[in-house]
């Protein structure tokens, strides 16, 4: 299991004020992918016939990792940068598939999603031989197990492995049976060099997380489809206590001052302070091995600052 983390620290380093009617703390601080190492639930698991494995699909690294499997990996996308994998070879271009760069590494099996392409390519590494298994991705709690033992049986573990069986284990309940702050939290998808500009609702899978931790998706309770463009009568209606953003997002948008610009938000900074909890990119819609931990740190700090309003 993951190391303990102090919690009381992390809480305090977690949050950025948004002052009433003055410029915000100038340090946004955040729970980054640092604080949140992958669990191992095997070490050198062993499988059958030796596979060469290359993970493209989203997360699948992950969970190749937690399963203790990662030494017959090949190859990885470019996505997977967490440091235990990082002397893994990158096969991506970008995101793009290059069959030429793939083949090279010689793989037995290729880990792919939905989103996996350019199609053409895909196709030349079939008609070579290698096997390729489609991996549903997860964008939600309930769709994690799915995506879990879809890896399991393309590698042919057997989900009666006991690095299995506690990856399955590990997948997270609704909703903590301690998380009970019911704070209003808003999620805001930003990418500010894309004028992209959005305020999450009903299944954008931010939703997911902070229920489970406790919190109240005011998105989802106003009945907003996955995401929206940003108005001021939403932000005004949601009245959230917490905004919810991806690190670089809130970076891309010019950080603290810059997240008061946008609509809505300037106006409900002046009926009060607000906090705003900026999670790595790569962790908060993940729903793989760390989801978990994410849910229970977002949890104690959920309830810290419910305990301070």
């Amino acid at each position: 299991m993951p190391v303990k983390y102090k919690i009381i620290a992390s809480t305090l380093a977690v949050l950025l004020t948004l002052s009433t009617g003055a410029s915000a703390t100038a340090n946004v601080s955040t729970i980054t992918l640092k604080d949140f190492p992958v669990p191992r639930y095997g070490i050198e698991t062993k499988l059958i016939g030796k596979p060469r494995i290359v993970a493209l699909a989203n997360g699948s690294m992950e969970v190749l990792y937690a399963l203790g499997v990662e030494r017959y990996v090949v190859g990885r996308d470019i996505a997977s940068n967490f440091q235990a994998v990082k002397r893994i070879p990158t096969v991506t271009n970008g995101h793009a598939i290059s069959a030429e760069k793939l083949l090279k590494f010689k793989p037995t099996i290729i880990l792919a999603d939905k989103n996996s392409g350019p199609a053409k390519a895909l196709e030349v590494i079939k008609r070579s031989g290698v096997k390729v298994a489609v991996i549903p991705e997860a964008y939600s709690i309930p769709m994690m197990a799915s995506k879990y033992r879809a890896i399991i049986k393309a590698i042919n573990l057997g989900e009666k492995s006991a690095p299995a069986e506690k990856l399955l284990a590990s997948i997270p309940p609704l909703k903590m049976e301690t998380a009970s702050s019911n704070l209003r939290v808003a999620f805001f998808y930003l990418r500010g060099s894309s004028s992209i500009y959005l305020m999450g609702g009903k299944g954008s899978g931010a939703d997911g997380i902070i229920e489970a931790a406790g919190g109240l998706d005011v998105g989802a309770e106003m009945g907003l489809p996955a995401f929206v463009p940003i108005t001021s009568e939403a932000v005004l209606t949601a009245d959230p206590a917490i905004l919810l953003v991806m690190k670089k997002g809130v970076q891309s948008v010019g950080g603290s001052e810059g997240l008061q610009k946008l609509p809505g938000i300037a106006q409900i900074v002046k009926k009060r302070d607000r906090k705003v909890v900026a999670v790595d990119d790569s962790l908060l819609l993940s729903f793989g091995p760390r989801t978990s931990d994410l849910i229970e740190n977002l949890r104690k700090i959920l309830e810290s600052i419910s305990k301070n309003i």
